[in-house]
């Protein structure tokens, strides 16, 4: 039993550090997406084309609900699904810290 709840915390921590890692990819795509269109940077350049291309298809359908900040919202709710889950396996460790101690 010890060993499948072992691999089990394992699988977690790694939902969990894949989480982390989809959100700062998200938010590295929605901030190139804002610099193209707030044109911090060349709109004929690769970077924009790239951006257009292949990174705004993605924000799309949040775009269509929110239109005047997608992007942000994109990134709100990215936020509000990963936080809970950051914040349970911490809360839950350190309780099971204590009831090791």
């Amino acid at each position: 039993m010890q060993a499948f709840i072992g691999a089990l915390d394992a699988v977690i921590g790694g939902l969990r550090g894949g989480a982390v890692a989809l959100l700062a990819l998200a938010a590295l795509l929605a901030t190139l997406a804002w610099a193209v269109r707030a044109r911090k940077v060349s709109p004929f350049g690769g970077l924009a084309r790239f951006v257009r291309t292949n990174v705004d298809p993605l924000f799309g359908p949040v775009d269509r609900g929110f239109p005047e900040d997608g992007v942000v919202a994109a990134l709100d709710n990215a936020a509000i699904v990963v936080a809970p889950m950051l914040l349970r396996g911490r809360h839950k460790s350190s309780r099971s810290r204590r009831a090791d101690r």
